[in-house]
């Protein structure tokens, strides 16, 4: 979204109200960080991580659209730093919905964390509809909730909490734009803990964007995954 139009004619010298007034608009378009709490669990909102290397949405589809599933996703970005003993997970997604069945599923996205040692922070939730990008972020429309196993399993809890964020009036054929981060390391298993990252998806994808960073002492060791039929 555009910001605010600044620009003076030149020689033009502002009152100490108009001053003030410029100052409080400055104020308002800044990102705001604050936390949220829900039935005992939190989140966060505030501005994209300095980590974070600046990615383009595509504009054109070179993909077919038609027939590639009920999502279009336009880019599934994904930067995780890992340098100076941290862990900090930054996704971006950019989807459109094809059908009827896409326009629930992007319109309820879900983030799983573990709040025992991460911290979850949503940066950003807007729509795209003609052109033009509207934010559509209401914190009270997010709910936390325990996540609990399988009947097999009676129930037991795993400790991990779903965010479910609902968005208002979204149409086939917008693409909402959806940011977050989840930071926090195993207290167990520290830098041992390993990380799976999915290049493909059973939808169309125009851009998969992946970016890991690390200490020169500590490098990454990365594997493929073993698939399954």
């Amino acid at each position: 979204m555009a910001g605010p139009d600044l620009t003076m004619p030149r020689g033009f010298i502002p009152s100490a109200q108009a001053l003030f007034a410029l100052l409080a608009l400055l104020v308002a378009a800044a990102p705001r960080a604050a936390q949220h709490t829900r039935d005992g669990f939190s989140f966060d909102t505030g501005p994209t991580p300095a980590y974070v290397a600046a990615v383009e949405v595509p504009k054109q589809a070179t993909l077919p659209r038609e027939g590639s599933g009920a999502v279009y996703s336009w880019l599934n970005e994904t930067q995780q730093d890992f340098r100076n003993g941290g862990e900090r997970l930054y996704r971006r997604l950019v989807n459109e919905p094809l059908t009827r069945e896409g326009l629930e599923q992007v319109a309820q996205p879900q983030i799983v964390f573990d709040p025992s040692y991460q911290r979850l922070t949503i940066h950003q939730l807007a729509v795209e509809r003609d052109g033009k990008l509207a934010d559509r972020f209401d914190p009270e429309r997010v709910t936390l909730a325990r996540r609990e196993l399988d009947a097999d399993r009676r129930g037991i809890h795993t400790g991990l909490v779903t965010a479910l964020v609902v968005i208002d009036d979204v149409r086939i054929g917008d693409r909402v734009h959806f940011a977050y981060s989840v930071d926090g390391v195993h207290p167990v298993l520290g830098e041992l803990a390993g990380e799976d990252y999915a290049l493909a998806l059973p939808v169309a994808q125009q851009l998969r964007y992946l970016r890991l960073l690390a200490d020169g002492d500590h490098p990454l060791r990365l594997q493929p995954a073993p698939v399954y039929a």
